[in-house]
């Protein structure tokens, strides 16, 4: 759990006078929903309702007796308001669900409770006490004058899934405010004594409540704690009820086998099967599934002891000569073997005992394998000894500085057998990241790295938290998660946010946050400078954010088809404008109580498909508070989120926590994180239709399409911009790849100083074995390119990026 002052809600009001006073009534007899959105998110069960706008500014909503279309919706769970496109393209399915049955504890307090319409204002809540055994705790206000208020918050109802809050009625209560938070915010222990001091508990039905509040709520070791201290308690009424013990027991078990499988898919296979050694066998209904799990895990591990003992036979046979060639390869791979890294050796596995294969072919097949992946079919030895010298050279160019140096090794490179592209781009996807990471301090979290990167000659700070087990040779998804401010970088916060907290472990600290459990790598740039408390829309700050990123490929084994931009405060609006700015890094961007201003509202066609698209476009994941005093009072970020909502050519989601302030909502992260786990989250790599703006110079390189230079009469400052003056001022990017049968590229805009383009090609876009058709301001031509290593290896040394290389790149019009 994050800091109590962070994870608990944060007002922001900027000292506007806002009228606190929420109701949340719902029409009789609403049905409960379950929808299912095209991207594949689950949403519910809540019930649903239509509106014209996400945005708070009266002006944005269809006035009284106006006939206005509705094209959004907004599911309402009782916690939060989910917002998203309501067209039925983009809800494939929606049932109704039996009405909520679940437990409800109401608070006789209730009655106390301030709903009165109040007006105050304050800018923010600087204090949060612990909830007391009456559900009670204060809040300091600071006033918009200076001066502080001391509000009394109550607890009046709780739900397996919320606590609804509200303000007690006392001479310095000066408000009316509803609010919710969810159950898994309110620490276990704070939320018992509540619950003891709310029910009866010298009755045995108010057990069996409590019980039920606590299986509903999934918290089944407290559920039965619960039960069995009411059968203890009450043997003569509730004896009969002792299989209650046994079924929370199922519950608890099948929820720990979840757990190991979530570990087990993360890569965390030592954790999984520890956990599965010491599962309990009593429980009969999983036994079969933990059993049949242990197998699995217990017969590979021994298919690759067998493989590795059987390699080593294998080189011991080869001649002297060949074995110091190819000696320390598969000394690496008997070193580094892993259950996830063992597909790589398929061929060898399938065929390794094959007497008819010359022992020398039989090598070649796991150092093919070992090299290129699965599936390499190289059993040519002499081959495979060049694939050897291939990725060591490739190794050196991309650690190499000097660009002299770096065509020396090209050379190299080149009189190899097995320099060919296909091969190499094969080699470069499945080899480890050419750069070390710093050294570990014993300080810090296992896993935990600080880093540096030069940025305009100047160093740039960023930190690494690196999932538990992590393996090189294995892809992890990724978040780059930029703080809100100087202090929370230096506090790590985002690091907390996704990971959890550090705990003592034996002689370790660890991490058991949400993005730990599942396999994320974290990378929290430094993205501001000393003197700055807000996003500035610079050059400057993306470069920060992007030069880290690129620095962290180089170190850290990153599937680039699953990374995400997040952050909240202003590093979210810091996101938000660096997704649409560079739509093609990312699968998503979370956006937790951002701003929206300047380029984030000129962008937004970047992240939009086009009509005919069948690929989903950049997603973006919104959370605000419904009383987030920013978002009250900027209907610049009403007017963005409705272009999303209102078109199905965008993938958003936007959600609205009911009667919160400005927070870092760590409630949201669990739904967050299965957005993000989606398959149609995946990075656009190679878009057929781009139609893409830009209004900074360093905005002109999107998926496969670059301007070399900006012209200036597209550019704008991002300081002296003026929405009035440079919004007209937008260059366009727009590009097309051409069918199979026509076999090329047509260009029809580029804001480039001289009219230039450079096209960045691959074989899924262009058969390179035939001529390459290209149209560029109405001409057209027909050109013969082959795949250059040189554009592929220098791709990858500038970009980081070794699972989407470029094998070719091709200029239009200007110069040369």
């Amino acid at each position: 759990m994050l800091r109590r002052s962070l994870c608990e809600p944060i007002f922001n009001l900027a000292a506007v006078v806002v009228v606190i006073c929420l109701t949340t009534t719902q029409a009789v007899c609403q049905e409960m929903l379950l929808v299912e959105l095209r991207n594949g998110m689950q949403l519910g069960p809540g019930t649903v309702e239509p509106t014209d706008t996400v945005s708070t500014d009266s002006m944005q909503k269809g006035t009284s007796g106006e006939v206005i279309s509705k094209p959004i919706d907004v599911l309402n769970d009782g916690l939060r308001r989910t917002y998203y496109n309501a067209s039925p393209r983009n809800v494939i399915n929606s049932q109704v669900v039996a009405p909520d049955q679940s437990t409800k504890i109401d608070f006789a307090a209730a009655s106390e409770a301030n709903r009165t319409s109040g007006i105050q204002s304050f800018r923010a809540i600087e204090q949060i006490s612990k909830f007391n055994r009456n559900g009670r705790r204060t809040l300091t206000c600071r006033l918009a004058d200076g001066n502080t208020m001391v509000a009394l918050q109550q607890i009046t109802q709780l739900t397996p899934q919320y606590a609804k809050l509200e303000i007690l009625r006392g001479s310095d209560q000066r408000l009316a405010w509803e609010s919710r938070e969810a159950i898994s915010s309110i620490p276990a222990e704070e939320l018992q004594l509540v619950l003891e001091n709310a029910l009866d508990l010298t009755r045995s039905s108010e057990w069996l409540r409590m019980y039920a509040f606590y299986l509903e709520a999934k918290r089944y070791r407290d559920a039965r704690r619960t039960i069995e201290e009411a059968i203890k308690r009450f043997p003569a009424e509730l004896g009969g009820r002792a299989q209650l013990i046994a079924q929370t027991e199922q519950l608890l078990a099948t929820q720990q086998f979840d757990e190991i499988s979530v570990r087990r898919q993360a890569g965390q296979t030592q954790m999984a099967y520890s956990l599965l050694s010491a599962f309990p066998r009593e429980l009969i209904e999983t036994q079969l599934k933990v059993k049949n799990e242990l197998e699995q895990l217990s017969r590979t591990l021994v298919t690759i002891r067998s493989v590795t003992q059987s390699l080593r036979e294998r080189l011991d046979r080869l001649p002297a000569p060949d074995q110091e060639i190819a000696g320390p390869l598969v000394e690496e791979l008997l070193e580094e073997i892993s259950i996830e890294s063992a597909v790589r050796l398929d061929d060898y596995i399938r065929l390794g005992g094959d007497d008819s294969l010359a022992n020398e072919n039989l090598v070649a097949m796991a150092i093919g394998g070992w090299i290129l992946g699965p599936g390499s079919g190289i059993q040519n030895f002499a081959v495979a000894k060049s694939l050897i010298r291939v990725r060591g050279l490739v190794g050196d160019y991309l650690r190499e500085p000097d660009a002299s140096r770096r065509e020396a090794i090209l050379g190299q490179i080149r009189s190899q057998e097995g320099a060919e592209p296909q091969l190499l781009a094969r080699m470069l996807e499945h080899m480890k990241p050419p750069l070390d990471l710093a050294e570990h301090q014993p300080s810090d979290a296992e896993g935990f790295y600080r880093q540096s990167v030069t940025v305009g000659r100047q160093p740039t700070e960023y930190t690494i938290q690196l999932p538990p087990e992590y393996d090189p040779l294995r892809k992890y998804p990724c978040v780059v998660a930029l703080p809100g401010s100087l202090n929370e970088y230096r506090l790590s916060i985002p690091i907390d946010y996704w990971c959890g907290q550090t705990m003592a472990l034996e002689e370790s600290q660890a991490r058991f946050g949400q993005a730990t459990r599942h396999g994320f790598i974290i990378i929290c740039p430094k993205w501001m400078s000393d003197s700055q408390a807000a996003y500035a829309y610079t050059e400057v700050e993306k470069a920060r954010v992007l030069a880290c990123y690129r620095d962290a490929l180089r170190r850290c084994s990153i599937n680039t088809d699953r990374a995400f931009i997040a952050g909240h405060f202003e590093g979210a609006t810091a996101a938000w404008d660096i997704a649409q700015s560079h739509p093609d890094l990312w699968a998503g961007a979370v956006l937790i109580s951002p701003t929206a201003d300047k380029y984030i509202l000129q962008y937004h066609q970047n992240i939009q498909s086009s009509k005919d698209a069948a690929e989903l476009p950049l997603a973006t994941y919104v959370v605000y508070g419904q009383m987030d005093g920013v978002r009250l009072n900027t209907p610049a970020i009403g007017t963005a989120l409705d272009r999303y909502l209102k078109s199905f050519n965008y993938d958003c989601m936007v959600v609205e926590y009911i009667g919160q302030g400005r927070g870092l909502f760590s409630a949201e992260l669990p739904r967050i994180m299965q957005w993000m786990q989606l398959s149609s989250r995946q990075r656009q790599r190679t878009p057929r239709t781009i139609n893409c703006v830009s209004l900074r110079p360093g905005d002109r390189f999107f998926y496969w399409l670059e301007a070399p230079q900006l012209a200036p009469e597209n550019s704008s400052n991002a300081i002296e911009y003026e929405p009035s003056r440079d919004a007209a001022r937008k260059g366009a990017f727009e590009a097309t790849l051409l069918g199979p049968g026509q076999n090329g590229v047509r260009v029809q805009k580029i804001p480039s100083a001289d009219r230039s383009a450079w096209v960045w090609l691959t074989p899924q876009m262009v058969d390179f074995g035939r001529e390459i058709q290209v149209v560029f301001r109405s001409k057209s031509s027909k050109v013969t390119l082959s795949p250059d290593i040189s554009v592929m290896l220098e791709d990858v040394r500038q970009r980081g990026d070794r699972q989407h290389v470029f094998w070719q790149r091709l200029k239009l019009g200007g110069k040369g």
